[in-house]
């Protein structure tokens, strides 16, 4: 969620109800320095990306089934960095500092003329060390082309199998 300056790095100093000051605290100076422009223009690329890709704004993805399977299929699949599809009893068993969540669009209806969405895979890693993933083999075989990355936000990288991500950052792929 943004509120208004957000997208231009603005802080209210811990205050979190600052409607009530009229004063610097509030104030947005839009004269931007060149790393607020780079994160302002970084904040208007995240957001195209999720106007783009309806399966990033819902409903729930709620669907199951084995990756390698060519039907379509709906759904969110959460993976660990090694590539091991996570299951309910892992939630208390394994460390989620760093996992993978696939997003598999839904079909389009046959009376439907927009084009299948690609799937989407995105990478979490909130440990303090660089952080190797294994991405999963797609049906049809394919590349995963990087969208966002959080530590490089200029940078656009392509991978097949594997992709380190840097800690304490995310990168969304789309397959291909």
């Amino acid at each position: 969620m943004l509120s208004h300056g957000d997208e231009l790095g603005r802080s209210l100093h811990g205050n979190n109800n600052a409607y009530c000051h009229d004063s610097e605290l509030n104030w947005l100076d839009w004269q931007l320095t060149p790393s607020e422009l780079e994160f302002f223009e970084f904040t208007c690329e995240v957001l195209r990306i999720s106007r783009e890709y309806r399966t990033l704004r819902g409903p729930g993805q709620t669907g199951r089934g084995p990756l390698n399977d060519a039907r379509p299929r709906d759904g969110l699949a959460w993976f660990d960095p090694d590539g091991r599809e996570l299951t309910g009893d892992d939630v208390t068993t394994t460390d989620l500092s760093a996992l993978a969540a696939l997003v598999r669009p839904s079909a389009p209806r046959a009376d439907s003329a927009r084009a299948p969405e690609p799937s989407l895979l995105l990478l979490i890693n909130g440990q303090n060390e660089s952080r190797t993933f294994t991405l999963p083999a797609m049906l049809p075989p394919g590349t995963w082309q990087e969208l966002v990355n959080t530590a490089h936000p200029q940078q656009r990288r392509s991978a097949t199998d594997r992709l380190e991500v840097e800690p304490h950052s995310l990168v969304l792929l789309r397959h291909a």
